[in-house]
């Protein structure tokens, strides 16, 4: 077996331009090479360690149903396993990959699509859960029945920051395959997050706001705000800091989701970013015709 090194040339490649996420890249790939190696030997493949991403993820949110200061601690901290074993599912194919043919995965799109697709699903069902279990952990906390409906709100929240991305994305592809033959004539940006941090000029500082509170609302962001509660309330009980956070999520998550639907509709900026990004050479063809 491959020392930690040389496991991480092997199965760490992609996360060296992975420039925006410093937190999986410095922390969590930190620690789950570790763990990759230890599954390495066994005949376990990168979709199984997928679904034990899910299940964990699952898991921790169960402990956010509790009212206990311990129990809600120790979800913080599941959670924290949780994200490191997102890692590990890329990990595990890397080196797959290089046990059959010796080659080094240094780029994402060399990946395959099945990992994306679990990632991607795995987002969806945590962000939903996350705050929709805290809410109900304190109506068994305090008796209110108002923050089971703040979870709710919560949840839908995030649901919808991530909605805003792949919708773009699918969007776009909807567009491209109304068209035999496109050209790629830019920096590819079916993002909605996009338009918002690429704005030219001087940012003012309502600008700057939008986007903490924007960073704050995604992962993994997020976790580290239910470990932040977490510690200050095992710490410090009585500060209601689980209430804070969850009042914090649902009122973000509102804002950043209408601010950038309201951008993107009111500035056709999906339509702008196609004409940027995209030269259709054939529009004769189009199939739509």
């Amino acid at each position: 077996m491959e020392s930690i090194a040389e496991l991480r040339n092997i199965c760490q490649t992609t996360a060296k331009k992975d420039v925006s996420n410093v937190y999986m890249r410095y922390v969590s790939r930190f620690f789950s090479i570790y763990l990759t190696r230890l599954i390495l030997p066994l005949p376990v493949t990168p979709n199984q360690v997928s679904f034990a991403m899910i299940v964990t993820g699952v898991f921790a949110t169960f402990f956010f149903l509790s009212s206990s200061r311990l129990m809600f601690l120790a979800g913080a901290f599941l959670l924290q396993l949780w994200y490191i074993i997102d890692c590990m599912d890329g990990e595990v194919a890397r080196y797959r990959l290089y046990q059959k043919s010796k080659t080094v995965v240094t780029d994402k799109r060399q990946s395959g699509m099945s990992g994306k697709y679990y990632d991607v699903i795995n987002h969806y069902i945590i962000n939903l859960l996350v705050p929709a279990m805290i809410g109900v952990g304190l109506f068994e906390l305090t008796g209110s029945r108002s923050y089971i409906l703040l979870g709710i709100f919560g949840s839908l929240g995030q649901v919808l920051t991530l909605a805003m991305h792949d919708g773009g994305h699918r969007i776009t592809i909807d567009k491209l395959m109304k068209y035999r033959t496109v050209r790629i004539s830019g920096e590819i940006c079916a993002d909605p997050e996009g338009p918002m941090s690429r704005s030219q000029g001087k940012r003012s500082i309502a600008h700057w706001i939008f986007m903490i509170v924007h960073y704050t609302m995604t992962y993994p962001t997020v976790m580290n705000l239910v470990a932040v509660a977490a510690i200050l309330e095992f710490l410090l009980p009585g500060g209601h800091w689980r209430i804070l956070f969850l009042w914090y999520l649902t009122l973000g998550s509102a804002v950043v989701t209408a601010t950038i639907i309201t951008r993107i509709i009111s500035r056709n900026i999906l339509d702008e970013d196609f004409k940027q990004n995209f030269q259709v050479l054939d529009p004769a063809n189009d199939k739509t015709a």
